[in-house]
């Protein structure tokens, strides 16, 4: 190298630097392909998982509630609300889940997701029950069932949809994890 004429050496160190350049170059661009993809993965899987399971728990809570209100109701006409309302919850959470699960893309969440239907399956049967008792002024039917059947019932369903939402919590978390 000492007896290279100085065109030679300028001409070397130039291209050392446009090799050291290119190989930054390539591994700035396959970080951004990465960071490109995380994002892709938050945005398009976590964030409306997480969005939509909070969403589903929410509903779910609130028809926890208005059952323990049906419960109270001493008066048809307040009965028929709170069914009303109830039929209604039950159908945005059931849109709800249904959104979520085209949002699935990964087996583990596929399983969380059909754990969380099935309890929630497990669930309804004790609901309808318990609305029927309600429905038909059998409180006290309806009022034993509350300990043993439907708080039980309504638990097993948020530990369910805890799980996704912890999923959902856990796969933005490693996503961002560059």
């Amino acid at each position: 190298m000492t007896q290279w004429k100085i065109g030679t050496r300028i001409g070397a160190g130039f291209g050392a630097v446009i090799l050291v350049v290119a190989v930054v170059g390539v591994f700035a661009f396959s970080k951004l392909r990465s960071l490109e993809r995380s994002a892709a993965v938050i945005a398009n899987d976590c964030l409306p998982g997480t969005s939509l399971s909070a969403q589903f728990q929410a509903a779910q809570l609130r028809n926890f509630i208005l059952l323990q209100e049906h419960l109270r109701a001493d008066d048809r006409g307040r009965i028929a609300a709170v069914e009303q309302e109830i039929t209604a919850n039950r159908a945005r959470l059931t849109a709800l889940m249904g959104e979520y699960e085209k949002s699935i893309t990964k087996p583990r969440d596929r399983q969380l997701f059909e754990n969380a239907k099935a309890a929630r399956a497990a669930y309804a049967v004790h609901f309808e029950q318990f609305l029927a008792y309600s429905h038909d002024l059998r409180k006290q039917d309806a009022a034993a069932m509350f300990p043993t059947k439907i708080r039980p019932g309504h638990q097993s369903f948020a530990d369910a949809t805890e799980a996704l939402s912890a999923f959902n919590r856990a796969e933005a978390d490693e996503a961002g994890q560059i």
